[in-house]
Order: C-alpha cells, then structure tokens, then sequence
C-alpha cells in the first residue's frame, strides 16, 4: 500500500492490517441516512505488463480480446491453465502504454511467478505495481453525482472508463451506479475527502459483496483450475471472445462452447447462516439413496440485511430444485436469487 495514501486512511479512521483495511472508527464524523460507499480497494492487486510485446503476450494468453482494451475500455477475462481451467478472474485495464491485470491479493505473487513463465523472448516486463497505484470503489447515486462534480463526464457503458486528472474511472455492473478509480494517491485523497459528504467510508467486503449481486466471479485460493470460463458466466458478461484466435486453453474453451457439453453455470444464492460459507462449501440436494453433491460455493459475503449472499457454481440440472443445504442436509437451507443477466437454458 502507498504509504501516502496508508497514513491518509489512518488519519481518516481505518485500521489496517497487513495492507488491507480492517475497519473505519466509527466515532469519526460521517454523512447521516446514506446508502453511499466509498471503499478501499487495496484488498485487490495490480499486476503491470510492460514492453512493446505487451498487447501481443496478453493476447496469447486471457480469454478476452487484449487488442480492444484502451483508456477507455476494460475487460474481464479469465487467465486459464493448459486444460481450460481458470487460474484467475481478471480485470484488464490500459493505462498509457502500460496494461494492468486487476486480481486479488492472495492470487498476485504466484500470478506473476507464472505469467513469467510464457514471456521467453517476448519484449515484455511484469511486476507487482500493487503499490504504485490507489484503488478506490465509489457506490450509490449521490456518491456518483458528486463524482462527475469532481471529474467530469463518465463513462456509461459498463466497463467503460475514463482518464480524468490522472485518474481512471471503470463503471462496473451493479445496481445503483458503481465506479472503480485507480490512479496515484495525491489526486486520490483529494477525491475521497470529497466524496466523504456524502459516503460512509467502509471495507472491502461491501465491494465483494456489490460484486456477487452483479453475478461477478472471483477465483480465490482453494478454486484456482477448478472451472471453465463458461461455468463462470465469463462468455455472458464479455470475459470470453471465440473469435481472437489462440490462448493458452483455448481449445478445450472452445470445444465447448461449440458442441454445447456444459454442464454447469454459476447461479446466486441466500443463505441465513451467521457466517458465509466458505469457497469450496458443497451445495447439498436431497437423492433417493443418499444426498447429493449438486455444486460448490464460489464466493460469499455477509449481508448487511441478515444472513450470506454467495455465487455457487452447480449442475444446471439441479439449478431448480428445492431443498438444497450447505454442507449436509442437517446444514443451512440457501434460496435462489436473480442475476442480473440472463442464463441460457441448458
């Protein structure tokens, strides 16, 4: 984390811990009755790809077409391993001449020591640029209308952006408007101690939790070469083009697309449970034998209004039915929640 910016969000009420905001103090004076935020976003890293290979190198490995990434456009895509598997969830965004891979934290040193792998000849240089520049997440209408105060007109399409007094401004799927900044801390805090009229400061799970509302997967950890693209609904929401040519895994993404043997999709789901399931939690039906293994939890994040909202990746056949149970049956009952895009019939 900038150490500029660290010591800013201090003085603003954050403890950190360990480059990551834990919680804002709460006896620090902020905006009444608003359903604004405003969010640190160092929970996630930036991965800079660098040299005049950049553009190509990429090309040849995400399921997304590199070539239409600009200042004013972003993408998602999917970094896949040999099999088709994804490795990491991206956000591909360019900056001037450098391009910038958006993951989460936990995922950035062995994303690197991987990527650098496929380099060999090619005139490109990635690095770890976590710390070169400040993420911000902004949500809610007042938030926003102060925003475009500050910079300027935005962008409307989802994944658009623009380059505004060193900042880049991603509009990213939700309902109300949300925004992502990135761009040096000093334009940074004079930003947020603006935008601090009318948001309540918090923490990045707010963000992860806008993320699974829009139906926007994150690989974590213990998922990593688990799915492919398609089980994650990259190809519904521009993470996968099936007319760029060859990636690292293309073959198997393709061949599946075109005979149509998916089996599985990513589905949103509503549990009570006190604490989110964790990544991995099996989803559980009723079988005439024994019960049944139907899906597993993607991610999941504590609802403010009770209770978990989580994205689960399962059967598409057994997208429909009743009774389904984190863990066992004997666990916590999950109810099924719209996403805000349409899934295919199987």
């Amino acid at each position: 984390m900038d150490k500029k910016w660290r010591e800013f969000l201090t003085d603003r009420g954050a403890t950190i811990v360990e480059d990551q905001v834990a919680c804002f103090d709460h006896s620090v004076p902020r905006p009444a009755n608003t359903n604004d935020r405003i969010v640190d976003l160092s929970h996630r890293a930036l991965i800079a790809v660098r040299g005049a290979d950049a553009v190509r190198f990429l090309q040849g490995q995400l399921t997304s077409d590199v070539h239409e990434v600009s200042d004013r456009h972003t993408q998602l895509s999917a970094w896949c391993s040999p099999k088709g598997r994804v490795l990491a969830v991206l956000r591909v965004l360019a900056r001037g001449p450098v391009i910038y891979l958006e993951c989460p934290r936990d995922l950035c040193p062995s994303l690197i020591q991987r990527l650098r792998l496929y380099v060999l000849r090619a005139a490109v240089h990635i690095e770890d640029a976590s710390d070169e520049l400040v993420r911000v997440g902004v949500r809610g209408s007042a938030a926003v209308r102060f925003l475009e105060r500050d910079l300027g007109k935005l962008p409307r399409a989802v994944n658009d952006a623009a380059l505004i007094n060193q900042l880049s401004a991603v509009r990213i799927q939700a309902a109300p408007d949300r925004f992502e900044l990135i761009g040096p801390s000093g334009p940074m805090r004079a930003l947020w101690t603006s935008l601090e009229e009318v948001a309540l400061p918090t923490t990045g799970d707010v963000w992860a939790l806008a993320d699974i509302e829009a139906g926007i997967p994150e690989i974590r950890s213990n998922t990593v070469d688990e799915y492919l693209p398609q089980m994650l609904n990259l190809d519904l929401i521009g993470g996968v083009s099936f007319t760029k040519g060859c990636y690292v895994g293309q073959e198997i993404v393709a061949r599946t697309q075109h005979l149509g043997r998916l089996k599985r999709r990513m589905y949103r789901f509503h549990c009570d449970a006190t604490d989110p399931p964790p990544p991995g939690a099996a989803i559980v039906g009723p079988a005439r034998d024994e019960p049944k293994a139907v899906g597993r939890v993607l991610t999941a994040e504590r609802d403010p209004g009770g209770g978990a909202e989580a994205l689960v990746v399962m059967s598409m056949s057994d997208a429909g039915r009743q009774g389904l149970h984190v863990g066992s049956l004997q666990g916590t009952l999950v109810e099924p929640r719209p996403l805000p895009y349409a899934l295919p019939e199987r």
